[in-house]
């Protein structure tokens, strides 16, 4: 039985299906597991992820490890997390939005590549500490 983080996908098979398509080269379509929704992950920055130079032609990019959940639960305290040795790439496509290695992230498939589509980040205020 598919878990929750697959996405209705058997865990070999979501390995399998991500590994043959990061190792594949050219155009990608979007997959889209069974019963719709998209592929996602939940991660820590393995390297800093700089801005894109130029978002069509010139993204960046950096590792990423994903986390898992230890023991699925769906009332409070929810679910607790362990980074794994499995890495992904990121690509980055903003031109003003960088990520610091070691920072939370959530990454989804996208047109073939994974990109971040949240991350935690640092306020910055005048005058505090």
């Amino acid at each position: 039985m598919a878990d929750e983080r697959t996405y209705g996908f058997s865990r070999d098979d979501a390995t399998s299906l991500v590994q043959s398509i990061s190792n594949a080269e050219g155009w990608y379509p979007e997959i889209k597991p069974r019963g719709g929704g998209t592929l996602r992950v939940q991660v820590i920055m393995a390297e800093d992820l700089f801005a894109a130079v130029d978002t069509r032609t010139d993204p960046s990019y950096a590792t990423a490890k994903i986390l898992k959940v230890i023991y699925p639960t769906v009332t409070p305290p929810f679910n607790d997390l362990e980074l794994t040795n499995e890495t992904i790439l990121i690509v980055n496509r903003f031109k003003h939005i960088s990520v610091d290695k070691g920072t939370y992230a959530k990454a989804e498939f996208i047109d073939g590549e994974w990109q971040l589509y949240a991350a935690d980040c640092s306020v910055s205020i005048p005058g505090s500490i």
